[in-house]
């Protein structure tokens, strides 16, 4: 499903910006259907362990109420929930259906296709959970050896604004890759923080958007967690599909352990440039 949106344009949009914004790609059904499927695997992981939930969590049909319960009282169940809930049928639909195929095939070069898929992970943004925030960064930092991957976002139960903390998209900033350093830290998320004033140097784009709508970019555009000063978390949905056709080394299951052991080089590499330039 895709409304007032001009497929033959939108590989220059891309190209130049990094990223393009795709209105009405999902149905309400579609994502209905996924967030039922994430809180069905989150209460079971929770009735497993027999966490008793309270009142105001139990009565609520916000699946975001009940993340904020999770993330704050087991984040291990949280941690594999977040493993999980892209490994059902549902979340298949989502990742593979005839409107993204169709807007892939629209922004991506025959040359890297087929795009090979990772399972849809979600992303969460509280402000009482800063460790789950990303500071700037580019996915290709977490994929060294994978030239082109091209990286759907997009809201899940509910819409995203401002107040919301949005992603932040850095335009023009898929040019090239950036030196990073790896910051490693327990119960963190892995940072890949780049040595760049980014404000500064580029043009910073809030991704807000209603329900059903998407943004895909490079994995070279630069973005980061925007700040979340509502009282809800921020749910947004991240599937990343990698262009394995171009990579000196023809391997389609890619994970983010298959990159880990290429951090040390990749810094060993761009601290070499750096010194001969």
């Amino acid at each position: 499903m895709i409304d007032s949106f001009d497929l033959s344009s939108a590989r220059s949009t891309f190209e130049h910006d990094g990223f393009i914004f795709v209105p009405h790609l999902f149905s309400h059904e579609t994502l209905d259907k996924l967030e039922t499927s994430i809180v069905r695997i989150a209460r079971k992981y929770l009735g497993l362990e027999s966490v008793e939930l309270p009142d105001s969590v139990r009565r609520s049909a916000d699946g975001r109420v009940l993340f904020r319960f999770m993330e704050h009282a087991r984040p291990d169940l949280f941690y594999k929930l977040n493993l999980h809930a892209g490994t059902s049928l549902e979340a298949m639909a989502v990742v593979a259906g005839t409107a993204v195929r169709s807007v892939l095939n629209a922004i991506v070069p025959a040359h890297q296709q087929p795009l090979f898929p990772q399972p849809l992970a979600f992303f969460y943004n509280h402000r009482s959970a800063p460790r789950l925030q990303y500071d700037w960064h580019q996915e290709s930092s977490s994929f060294v050896d994978i030239e082109n991957g091209y990286h759907l976002w997009f809201p899940l139960f509910g819409d995203i604004q401002s107040e919301n903390g949005p992603m932040l998209l850095a335009r023009g900033s898929h040019k090239e890759r950036l030196p990073f350093k790896v910051h490693a830290k327990a119960g963190h998320l892995t940072q890949w923080r780049l040595n760049r004033d980014i404000g500064k140097d580029f043009e910073i784009v809030e991704c807000n958007m209603p329900r059903g709508h998407a943004v895909i970019f490079h994995h070279n555009t630069v973005h980061c967690t925007g700040e979340n000063s509502a009282g809800l978390p921020r749910v947004s949905g991240i599937v990343r599909y990698l262009d394995c056709m171009t990579a000196a080394a023809f391997r389609p299951l890619v994970e983010f352990t298959y990159t880990a052991h290429s951090h040390e080089q990749e810094q060993a590499r761009l601290s070499a440039t750096n010194e001969d330039g």
